[in-house]
């Protein structure tokens, strides 16, 4: 079970389950954020479908600063996030602007079925970065300080092994 990147800080966990030469690299994954698991890590999931959902997040990668963002609570962002990209919460309150301010560049987690009950921002600026998740059942947000880049550090290295992993199934290569 590879875990690329701090486990107590950001990392990513995998694990593959089928054979080599499957292109559709059924496995296991998820994120830690300051030693907590993010996702849902006993779902057998298509890590292929991760590594596309990563390179989605990572077109983003170096654009998630925010004036607007920097220093609004973890919950009211999240809220605010969710409402604006996912049409979540308070109808009655304004979105401001969603597409003008691309709000999807801090979307963190890859639209995969492992984090279907989790939400997660990444918001940076020059000093630094702030992860924000929530479980989406138990409705607790946590919120975890990074450097500037070391979101995007991490999941560049998801994708170099992701890709190995893809290169190989689709040249029938054993492992």
């Amino acid at each position: 079970m590879p875990v690329i990147g701090d486990s107590s800080r950001f990392a990513a966990e995998y694990e593959r389950h089928d054979e080599p030469r499957s292109a559709w690299m059924f496995g296991r994954f998820c994120f830690w954020c300051g030693g907590q698991r993010v996702g849902d890590y006993t779902l057998v999931t298509s890590l292929r479908d991760v590594l596309f959902g990563v390179e989605g997040v990572l077109r983003y990668a170096g654009r998630r600063r925010s004036v607007r963002f920097n220093r609004v609570p973890a919950a009211d962002l999240l809220q605010q996030l969710s409402k604006g990209l996912f049409g979540e919460g308070d109808p009655s309150e304004p979105l401001g602007d969603v597409t003008e301010e691309e709000w999807a560049r801090h979307i963190a987690l890859p639209a995969v079925d492992v984090f279907d009950a989790w939400s997660a921002f990444v918001v940076e600026d020059s000093e630094s970065a702030r992860l924000v998740t929530s479980h989406l059942p138990d409705g607790v947000v946590r919120e975890l300080s990074l450097r500037p880049g070391e979101f995007d550090e991490v999941l560049l290295l998801v994708q170099a092994e992701l890709n190995e992993l893809y290169a190989r199934s689709e040249r029938r290569d054993p492992e």
